[in-house]
């Protein structure tokens, strides 16, 4: 039996070292290259003695020391989604993101995270990655807390409440945090079985809203919405759509709120799109 994990669960590196590597590799080899090419000419000439050449020998650990971090900087630059939250991995450290700090996920082109005075802070080496798709994550809680997730994963990851990553396979990443929002919601085919009514309205005009409320017994908690097309609701009741496919064709959000009034379990509510 396999033991992967599934493609939304495994490691996605992070573009931006990425980028940086692929466009610095080739000068740390170049220095490497040079120290080589040099330190074996002044042996042949027997000068490789004089002191105003020794400068040469410094060229190759230089470029081996700058070639080692930036694949360094590459290998520690990931996001995950796992069973205890989203890790992020920069070059210094790394953050977890519990799934109760999570207000939603969506791919987006990155360039939507450096609108207005923020396009100041693009680089010439993240220009080539503003039109690719990226994972934005949406966060809820105290400021003080965004501001200390923000302030270890810098202002280009992440502006205001949301963090912004250029990822390998972001549609990847965020179908993993989604699937595991709706393990932790409970949400069985039993309880959408119970709530999709006949007499429902149109199923081409209706969406169908699920809202569970965590904590319930506490008056603050985690509510979770999810939104989908009767129709969908339907399938999904009648087998006709497997948990991926109905995951896939609803929207879900979370958001912190009074839960006092809820007596556990699930509600189901109607509106119109």
């Amino acid at each position: 039996m396999s033991t992967e994990a599934p493609t939304g669960r495994a490691r996605q590196p992070i573009l931006y070292a990425d980028q940086l590597w692929r466009q610095q590799r080739f000068f740390a080899g170049f220095l490497v290259a040079v120290g080589l090419v040099m330190t074996i000419l002044l042996i042949y000439q027997g000068q490789i003695a004089k002191s105003a050449n020794l400068i040469w020998l410094i060229y190759i650990p230089s470029g081996l020391l700058l070639g080692g971090a930036f694949l360094l900087y590459k290998r520690r630059s990931y996001v995950e989604a796992r069973d205890d939250g989203v890790k992020v991995g920069t070059l210094r450290s790394s953050v977890l993101i519990d799934y109760d700090r999570i207000r939603g996920v969506r791919v987006q082109p990155l360039k939507l995270a450096f609108q207005d005075r923020r396009s100041r802070m693009v680089a010439p080496m993240m220009k080539p990655l503003m039109e690719k798709p990226a994972l934005f994550v949406r966060l809820r809680g105290a400021d003080e807390e965004v501001a200390d997730i923000k302030k270890r994963l810098g202002s280009r990851m992440m502006y205001e409440d949301t963090i912004a990553l250029p990822v390998l396979d972001a549609d990847a990443v965020a179908d993993g945090v989604q699937d595991l929002l709706l393990q932790l919601s409970d949400l069985t085919t039993s309880e959408i079985e119970a709530q999709a009514a006949p007499d429902a309205p149109d199923e081409e005009r209706g969406d169908v809203i699920l809202t569970e409320a965590a904590e319930a017994a506490s008056a603050r908690g985690t509510i979770m919405t999810i939104r989908a097309k009767k129709s969908d609701v339907d399938a999904f009741a009648k087998g006709k759509l497997n948990a991926d496919e109905f995951r896939k064709r609803a929207s879900i959000t979370t958001y912190a709120g009074d839960t006092s009034g809820w007596g556990g379990g699930s509600v189901f509510g109607l509106a119109a799109p």
